[in-house]
């Protein structure tokens, strides 16, 4: 069923393409949206709905309120989930104006500390972000907020001993991050979970979006618009042929690109572009399914 509501990238909500907010909503539509459950902010007690963006709901004697996200104190497990990571989400809105998210990662937590990185650009130059954030217990209330960035550009020249490079057919750790065959840091590797056949088949799913989209941010820093194109188009579905070749154009070897014998017939203007190595596609094993088979004994 699609739903009716949706959160932007900055976590804005609109319904049926139009911003609002959750006082706009219905009661029917808040239930369908939030998890219900009792939570605290400013002392008093409450009971109504945590929100996808972490805002807490209350209706009382036919009236509608919003708390912010970093006042909730609950123990409910998802609904501190989702104060926890609005809070989160909304503090570097407002207050770490520096960066551009490029693309945003998950965020990770263990117990009171979360950690989410992403590719981000700063003043001009493209990186790693790591957003390290830590809760008060049992709330959403921050106690302590950083970042830390790397530019690519610092970690192809300084960076090679602290992050290996990853390898065709390697396993990778939940979280992980490693160096392509250029030196550039991919995302961090996706969540694990194969408690049931519906998590081991959902993590599959991410690993091929992470390898796809890895590659394709491989080929756009690289300038490869062939490539870039041929991964864009595999996103939303890719098959065993795109991620194989997707593995080998991040961290394998590139194959030689063999001179054309009509490259003298070719204008200088066009050099640049027949001397770009193109990736093979070719139907191999299945080496993504060892990658996720081998991490899920990660400890």
């Amino acid at each position: 069923m699609t739903q009716p509501f949706a959160l932007d990238d900055g976590c804005n909500i609109h319904y049926q393409g139009f911003p609002m907010t959750w006082l706009q909503h219905t009661i029917n539509q808040l239930d369908q949206a939030g998890v219900q459950c009792r939570f605290s902010t400013s002392g008093h007690q409450l009971s109504g709905w945590i929100m996808p963006d972490g805002m807490g709901v209350f209706h009382q004697s036919g009236i509608t309120l919003e708390v912010q996200p970093d006042t909730i104190v609950t123990a409910h497990t998802e609904g501190l989930r989702r104060a926890r990571q609005g809070a989160a989400n909304h503090h570097f809105g407002r207050h770490v104006l520096s960066y551009t998210q490029l693309r945003a990662g998950d965020w990770r937590a263990d117990g009171d500390k979360w950690v989410k990185e992403c590719r981000a650009d700063l003043a001009g130059l493209t990186g790693h972000l790591s957003i390290h954030v830590t809760f008060k217990s049992g709330a959403a209330e921050l106690m302590r907020f950083y970042t830390e960035f790397e530019s690519e550009k610092h970690a192809r020249a300084h960076g090679i001993n602290r992050v290996s490079k990853g390898r065709v057919g390697g396993s990778l750790a939940e979280g992980e991050v490693v160096r392509t065959l250029t030196g550039r840091l991919t995302t961090s590797f996706p969540k694990i979970g194969i408690d049931t056949e519906r998590k081991a088949g959902n993590t599959i799913k991410r690993v091929d979006q992470w390898l796809i989209q890895n590659a394709l941010d491989e080929a756009t820093d690289r300038g490869d618009e062939f490539n870039a194109l041929r991964f864009k188009e595999a996103l939303s579905k890719p098959q065993q042929a795109d991620k194989d070749s997707a593995e080998d154009y991040l961290f394998g070897q590139q194959p030689v690109v063999i001179p054309s014998l009509l490259r003298e017939l070719v204008p200088d203007t066009r050099t640049e572009l027949i001397a770009k190595p193109v990736v093979t596609s070719y139907v191999g094993g299945s080496r993504l399914s060892a990658i996720c088979n081998d991490t899920a004994d990660t400890p």
